[in-house]
């Protein structure tokens, strides 16, 4: 999948890299040794291989089917830190719910629409939703073996890191994230908030893990009622806030004589 993303979306084949690199950090951090070493190398090897028939038509070639030139793509952009800036997460942005949710108050949705620093809602769309960090933080405390839950973690921390902003403060110190020194080496990129798709991918590893938790705690007898209440919940939702429904009489108007 990375190397045909290579060729049709260099943006998403930037993501992918990642995730590999967080797929082998995990693995490799809870079985090392000298052996798991040398396996990894060659697990590592055996994926730079599989891309080798990918890069002739996406770098030699020059062209990706449907968006042209590749060359061109690469060549006339060069990203600013501003442009960087504006189009990346903030950590908050993942506990905020989401803006379209008829539950949401307007006040959130108005403080939404105020911090959006120069994007727009479809870049910032990236929440993780109360319901998927409980079973995630479960999941970190409870659940074995341990690798999924580590790789979960690996995968949403990378992609937290990753989708920062190129320039941001802490406790008043100006600090520079992963973007800032990623800009020089690929400075056609933009739009650093797409990271937080591992983000949101990592969480949900792990609330599926969480749920596996639950699942096993929980009667089978009370399990069918318990999925049903979000579907219940949201139709009560989507009811109240209809708007009613204007009443018709059920009386003839009188006819006036002629």
């Amino acid at each position: 999948m990375l190397g045909l993303s290579l060729w049709t979306d260099y943006q998403f084949a930037f993501i992918m890299l990642f995730l590999t690199a967080a797929f082998f950090t995990a693995s490799l951090a809870l079985s090392w040794g000298a052996g798991s070493l040398g396996r990894h190398s060659v697990a590592a090897s055996l994926t730079a291989v599989g891309l080798l028939p990918f890069l002739p038509p996406a770098l030699l070639l020059g062209h990706r089917p449907g968006t042209g030139p590749i060359g061109s793509a690469l060549g006339s952009f060069q990203r600013s830190l501003g442009d960087i800036d504006i189009y990346s997460n903030r950590p908050w942005e993942y506990l905020m719910p989401w803006s379209q949710n008829p539950l949401v108050p307007s006040a959130v949705k108005a403080y939404q629409a105020a911090h959006l620093h120069g994007s727009n809602g479809v870049e910032q769309a990236q929440v993780l939703g109360y319901t998927v960090i409980a079973l995630a933080l479960a999941a970190l405390v409870w659940f074995r073996p341990r690798f999924p839950v580590v790789l979960g973690l690996v995968v949403a921390c990378a992609g937290g890191l990753l989708a920062l902003p190129a320039d941001f403060h802490v406790f008043g110190q100006l600090l520079h994230g992963p973007a800032f020194l990623l800009n020089r080496v690929v400075p056609f990129i933009r739009v650093y908030a797409r990271f937080g798709v591992l983000v949101m991918l990592g969480a949900t590893l792990l609330a599926g893990l969480g749920f596996t938790l639950l699942e096993a705690v929980l009667r089978p007898r009370r399990q069918p009622w318990l999925l049903a209440i979000p579907f219940l919940l949201l139709r009560g939702s989507s009811t109240a806030s209809r708007p009613p429904t204007p009443l018709r009489s059920s009386r003839r108007p009188m006819s006036t004589p002629g």
